[in-house]
């Protein structure tokens, strides 16, 4: 097993770089604290029928597995790395350590990928709970509409306009189609 060093106040202030939206950072929170109601645990209170993942029904349902390696789960990560290679906006693959805890390497993009993975995990547990289907497609047009409100935001209150477009600038073809 490797053992990582993590830099946990990286880690806890990431959300607040990438995002503004408060649910998505309180979402980031609770998987952090392990605190994300999967069916491994709610199997255990009695109030689903099957420790098993919701997408495979293979493994049981623990946060690795239900944000990272579940098979439907690595199909939906495939596609969405596919996308952002075209774009230009990531070199890489994302590993586990990518997904759960946010990605730090040295990328010019870091923060608009940050966010694209912690909506993608928001996404993923939505689409649990509303039983609808991973697909990437979808996921940016939910990141789209953050996009237009982030935009009106700091245009209505005149601030941060450079940071908002530097944030968004990889997907800006995407974002205004």
């Amino acid at each position: 097993m490797r053992i990582f060093h993590l830099d946990w106040e990286r880690i806890y202030s990431l959300p607040f770089k990438v995002t503004l939206d408060t649910k998505l950072r309180e979402f980031q929170y609770k998987i952090l604290h392990r605190i994300c109601y999967r069916n491994d645990m709610l199997f255990k209170f009695r109030i689903v029928n099957s420790p098993l993942c919701y997408f495979c029904g293979e493994e049981i349902e623990t946060l690795e597995h239900f944000f990272f390696f579940c098979e439907r789960v690595r199909t939906f990560w495939k596609e969405l790395n596919t996308i952002l290679k075209l774009q230009k906006i990531t070199s890489s693959s994302f590993d586990i350590k990518d997904v759960i805890f946010g990605l730090f390497h040295p990328e010019n993009n870091s923060i608009l990928v940050n966010y694209i993975i912690l909506e993608s995990k928001y996404f993923i547990y939505r689409s649990k709970l509303n039983k609808t289907s991973l697909s990437a497609p979808i996921l940016l047009s939910k990141c789209k509409k953050t996009y237009q409100i982030e935009r009106f935001i700091v245009r209505k209150n005149n601030k941060l306009i450079y940071l908002h477009n530097k944030k968004w600038e990889p997907l800006i073809s995407l974002m205004e189609q």
